[in-house]
Formats: structure tokens, C-alpha cells, sequence
């Protein structure tokens, strides 16, 4: 009896041990998908709204920084823009703000209005590495306008983007080539582009580009004009690519992106230019020749 006591003890605890550790359900909790997450929600409240509009022009806290955009907090004011980019009667809101140290970039949110509050329906990054322009909101055409700009050695230029806010999204929808320089390879020359643009109507924006070429300190004529033109080239709403799209003078070259914006012009306008450009390196004066790099005949 003495050694069946313990064997029975023992029994009993084993049984005790595994009611215990039974599983109280066979069905694996819902995961909680906003646990540990680092994304900002996509959708704001009001009074978050208020908070970034109580902060306008100045540094906002980290904590609604994360709020809006992808970047580290950074010691940065951020602005408040307001207008209608798309076709429904409501004001949407663009947040922004501009880097000047290191990179001199900046980036910029579109937030639309929702009944449950304002959803994020894009970000942007904002370049200001070679020119402060700020974005703002033409709202006579519902287009919130960016620049980019190029740079390199003898070469720079300024792009206008144009963006609306398209079933939640918001969409470039035309880029055009503001202005250019570029310091003509191995010669005198140095050529520029300058852009004028008009809207027509919704549908359709006129873009009248003058393309110079001039003579640089090192010819004879620094800063004679060698060679102008202008051109003027519609671009017109294209309902399935969502885009403004050129209608390219005949004898252009076509255009190497595959978007089809107009949005640079070297090679396409040199290109264009290409016989008139050769025949006053052939039979232009002497000077222009020589700024051409057509040296100087004895």
C-alpha cells in the first residue's frame, strides 16, 4: 500500500497537468494588423487637419509629421495650400514643406475630403536643388503645379508639372519644358529655350517654345544671335492615357519617353533644327561658322 501511494499521486498530477494545458479554443485569435506598424493612416481626422493648420509656416512635432509624410522629421516649415483639382465641388488640401539643408528637397501631400475624414491620395517629392519655386494650386484649371529641375556641366533646365487629383490618385497629367540652357558641345554657342503656355480650354494647352542659339565671349560676337525660331504645339486631353498628349509638327522627331510628354528639349528641338542649323555652319557669315565649330577657312 506504501508503494502504491506515490504511483497514485503521481497519476493524479499528470492529469491535473494536462486539464490545465488543454486549449480553452481551437480558433487562432484575429491578427491585429495596426499592431507594430509604422505606416501613417490614410486617413486623417479634423482635428489632426486643425492641428497642421495651427502649425502653418512653422516646424510641426514629430508626432504629426509621421502623420503625413515619409521622410524623418526634419527642422522644416511646412505650408498649407487649398483649391479643387478635380471635378467634384469639394476643396482638397495639399501639405508641403521645403528642405533647404542638404539635399534641398521637400515633399508634399494631396488630402482629399471624405466623409470619415481627409484621405491621403498622394505624395510627391519636391525638388528645389536648383531653383525655391513653390508648388501651388492654379485652380481656374484644377491643376496643382511642381518644378524639377536639370542640371549638368553647361546644361540646366526648369520642368512645370502639372497634376490633378484623378479617382483618388493624384496624377501628373502634363509636364512642360519651361526653359533650357545648354552650352552647345565643342563651340562658341550656347542655345536656350524659353516656353510660353495658354490654356485653350480644358482639353487643350498651347505651349509656344523660342529656341535661340547665340554666340558665347569666346567668338568674334559674344552674344549675337546665330539662329531663332519659334514653335507652337498643341497638347490635347487623352481620356484613355489620362494625359495631355503633343501634336507634333510635321518633320519632328518622335519623342524618346515613353509617357510622350514634351518635357525636354535636347535632342528633340536640335534634332528639328538640324538642316537650318547645318546650312548656317556651311554658308552662314564667318563668325557664325566658326561659333558652329566650323574653324575658320584660309
Amino acid at each position: 500500500m506504501k508503494v502504491l501511494l506515490p504511483i497514485l499521486w503521481f497519476v493524479v498530477l499528470l492529469l491535473c497537468g494536462a486539464a490545465c494545458n488543454k486549449p480553452k479554443s481551437t480558433v487562432a485569435p484575429a491578427p491585429n494588423e495596426n499592431l507594430g506598424s509604422t505606416k501613417p493612416p490614410q486617413v486623417l481626422s479634423q482635428a489632426q487637419i486643425d492641428s497642421f493648420l495651427l502649425f502653418q509656416g512653422k516646424a510641426i512635432p514629430a508626432s504629426l509629421w509621421a502623420l503625413v509624410f515619409e521622410e524623418s522629421p526634419v527642422e522644416a516649415e511646412v505650408f498649407v495650400l487649398s483649391g479643387n483639382l478635380d471635378q467634384d465641388p469639394e476643396q482638397e488640401l495639399v501639405l508641403w514643406y521645403y528642405w533647404e539643408a542638404m539635399r534641398a528637397m521637400g515633399e508634399l501631400c494631396l488630402l482629399d475630403p471624405k466623409p470619415n475624414g481627409w484621405k491621403k491620395n498622394g505624395l510627391e517629392y519636391l525638388d528645389f536643388f536648383r531653383g525655391t519655386t513653390p508648388p501651388r494650386i492654379d485652380t481656374l484649371h484644377k491643376m496643382l503645379l511642381t518644378y524639377s529641375y536639370g542640371s549638368g556641366s553647361g546644361f540646366g533646365s526648369e520642368v512645370l508639372n502639372f497634376y490633378q487629383n484623378d479617382a483618388d490618385s493624384l496624377v501628373c497629367v502634363f509636364r512642360l519644358l519651361e526653359r533650357e540652357g545648354l552650352a552647345w558641345p565643342g563651340c562658341d554657342a550656347f542655345r536656350s529655350i524659353d516656353t510660353q503656355y495658354s490654356f485653350k480650354d480644358s482639353s487643350q494647352i498651347l505651349a509656344t517654345f523660342q529656341y535661340e542659339l547665340r554666340a558665347t565671349e569666346y567668338n568674334a560676337h559674344p552674344g549675337m544671335l546665330i539662329f531663332q525660331q519659334k514653335l507652337s504645339i498643341p497638347f490635347v486631353w487623352d481620356a484613355t492615357q489620362k494625359r495631355f498628349a503633343p501634336i507634333l509638327p510635321e518633320g519632328f522627331p518622335p519623342l524618346d519617353n515613353a509617357e510622350g510628354f514634351l518635357d525636354y528639349g535636347e535632342p528633340s528641338f536640335d534634332v528639328f533644327y538640324e538642316a537650318d542649323l547645318e546650312k548656317i555652319k556651311k554658308h552662314g557669315p564667318r563668325w557664325k561658322q566658326e561659333a558652329l565649330c566650323n574653324p575658320a577657312r584660309d
